[in-house]
């Protein structure tokens, strides 16, 4: 199959329930999307994937996968998304990786922000489970797979065919019993999830999925602090609540989760703010730039021809070295036949290290002086950045040894050249120098490549109010939930910051930075802190609808819209839109709340601000 639709199919990456997924390509748009396509003919699987497309396409959010296309071909059903890198989260629990508390806690917010914002919209995924959360290489996560989701006002017959012990640990109880689900279903599947986050063990585990549903219904998960002793106690207390067998013990629906996950968030902050600077688990360094070759020329006894040899870089990587780990400097080596793979001298050698070249070609080439010659000994830094070693004494006897890039011909091997090594004249690349040393002139190997630029420093630190804010620089996205610092080429670079939540989505805004070499630039959020309005009648009045900058917030009373700090229009109509508006002119101060009351019958309005309660 080379085509669905109007896309190209480029290889299959994997089966689902459905059928099978494709990564595809979308030749007018140029973006790479994933195709997701229903193979099967039972009717129930059809009805769950149009449903998906139904339900999930018109949810667009950051932390939900984005529906872009949907289509039928040859009785084939398909459905075009957006394709996701990096890895599922039940990958990462299995392998058990080593996530910082600040990084799981940040992966908790943002499933919990999709699932707020998939609650406002009337829709009930029913299937919250690490499977459906991608982990992007960024660190966004994204609630995928809404097959079984339903809209709240509507009714569903459709059953969770198919369904696994992994499935089965994630249900809530009224789902076991087949009663009616609403939002706090997914709450129930949440708590689930966050325990095996936190504790890489189930809630609910067992080998049938009738002992698995059996705890889900009697027992209750063991202690969090069983298997990690420092669990933050709020938010032992926060998942227990999502635990509750008694839905109506639970959070409401997302929007209630996820207030309570961000006072979470801001005490830690707090507690680590505290504490003597930034941990190691707040900040990501780049690896710094790799040190410079270093090339030293020692003389030696003009004695014995010269035997050249250049190892290639494939070579150089069998034996098991990073091509910026290597440092030149002096040493010798002990008497050998003319040997290619650098891993092979070792293991002839013994302890003695083999030579090096940085910059990524490794090469050997041995050159014989008429009259007499000078060794050039080179050798691996075992440290790679500590100072270079004392060299090593010549040994009588020994082969004369030098590296010169793979791409120019080698010459002086003669008859002692090994078999498929090419011959030739003088290499071109090589311009001669020389050195005076004892018994005449003798050429020196070439000058050491330049050292590569300094590099500047980009600091840039958590944004501290919310982690749902993003930084891109150039093709890169960076999330902003933890202090961050990046080596960058010195020039001039473009950052773009993005905020996007259920309630405050500002628009973008751009800065410029300047990377000088060897200094350090601190990048701050131009995005604010949000400012809030309340707009109620006095007692006894008519309600009204509110618009601000010509925007409509909706009809009273409003309490605490989040908005952008700054100068704005309020104008308050009647419900009818009758009259003339009452219009006011507010200016918003970012973590202050401002109270409109108004009269419309009497044209009234009045406003005071408060500090707004965090």
């Amino acid at each position: 199959m080379e085509k669905i639709g109007k896309y190209q199919v480029e290889e299959k990456i994997g089966v689902g329930g459905f059928g099978e997924v494709f990564r595809g390509y979308d030749p007018f748009i140029k973006r790479r999307v994933a195709i997701k396509t229903c193979g099967s003919d039972e009717q129930e699987i059809r009805d769950r994937f149009f449903k998906e497309a139904e339900i999930g396409g018109n949810l667009h959010h950051r932390n939900i996968t984005t529906i872009y296309d949907f289509g039928v071909q040859d009785d084939l059903p398909y459905l075009i998304q957006e394709y996701l890198s990096g890895e599922d989260l039940d990958v990462k629990i299995r392998r058990r990786d080593f996530l910082p508390y600040p990084e799981k806690l940040y992966y908790l917010l943002q499933i919990a922000r999709g699932l707020a914002y998939a609650h406002s919209k009337g829709v009930i995924h029913r299937d919250i489970k690490p499977a459906n959360i991608r982990i992007l290489e960024d660190g966004t996560a994204k609630i995928m797979d809404f097959g079984i989701a339903k809209l709240a006002q509507q009714e569903s017959d459709l059953t969770q065919t198919g369904m696994t012990i992994g499935t089965a640990s994630y249900l809530a109880p009224e789902q076991v019993r087949g009663e009616a689900v609403d939002h706090r279903t997914d709450i129930f599947s949440y708590g689930s999830l966050a325990y095996e986050l936190l504790t890489f063990e189930r809630a609910f585990k067992g080998e049938a999925i009738s002992s698995v549903i059996y705890q889900v219904l009697h027992h209750e998960p063991p202690p969090i602090t069983e298997a990690w002793p420092a669990a933050p106690p709020e938010l032992v207390a926060l998942i227990d609540r999502c635990l509750r067998k008694d839905a109506a013990q639970r959070f409401t629906d997302g929007g209630d989760l996820l207030r309570d996950l961000e006072k979470l968030q801001k005490r830690d902050r707090g507690d680590r703010a505290a504490a003597s600077g930034p941990t190691a688990e707040e900040t990501i360094a780049s690896p710094p730039p790799a040190r410079p070759a270093e090339t030293t020329h020692r003389p030696a006894e003009p004695a014995r021809p010269a035997t050249a040899v250049a190892p290639t870089e494939a070579r150089a990587a069998q034996a098991g070295r990073g091509l910026d780990d290597i440092t030149v400097g002096p040493g010798a080596g002990k008497k050998r036949a003319p040997v290619a793979p650098v891993g092979a001298a070792q293991a002839a050698r013994g302890s003695r290290r083999s030579t090096a070249v940085s910059f990524g070609i490794l090469m050997i080439l041995a050159v014989a002086a008429a009259g007499g010659g000078f060794w050039y000994g080179m050798r691996e830094d075992p440290e790679a950045t500590t100072a270079e070693q004392p060299a090593a004494a010549v040994q009588e006897g020994e082969e004369t040894i030098l590296g010169f890039p793979e791409d120019v011909a080698e010459t002086g091997a003669g008859e002692d050249a090994p078999a498929g090594e090419p011959a030739g004249g003088p290499p071109a690349a090589l311009p001669p120098s020389t050195i005076t040393e004892p018994g005449g002139e003798q050429p020196a190997s070439p000058a050491p490549p330049p050292p590569e630029p300094a590099r500047g420093t980009l600091i840039m630190p958590a944004v501290g109010w919310t982690d749902a804010m993003t930084v891109r620089i150039g093709s890169r996205t960076y999330p902003l939930f933890r202090r961050q610092t990046l080596e960058l080429a010195p020039g001039d670079y473009q950052a773009t910051f993005e905020l996007e939540s259920l309630d405050y989505s500002p628009p973008p805004r751009t800065v410029q930075i300047q990377v000088v070499a060897g200094e350090s630039v601190r990048l701050r959020a131009p995005i604010l802190r949000p400012g809030a309005l309340s707009v109620r009648p006095l007692p006894s009045r008519p309600q009204g609808q509110v618009s601000i900058d010509g925007q409509a917030l909706g009809s009273t009373p409003l309490s605490r819209v989040r908005w952008q700090p700054g100068s704005h229009t309020v104008e308050i109509r009647t419900t009818d839109g009758e009259g003339d508006p009452l219009t006011t002119e507010i200016d918003l101060v970012a973590g202050e709340e401002i109270i409109l009351s108004f009269d419309l019958a009497a044209g009234t309005v009045t406003s005071r601000a408060k500090a707004l309660e965090q």
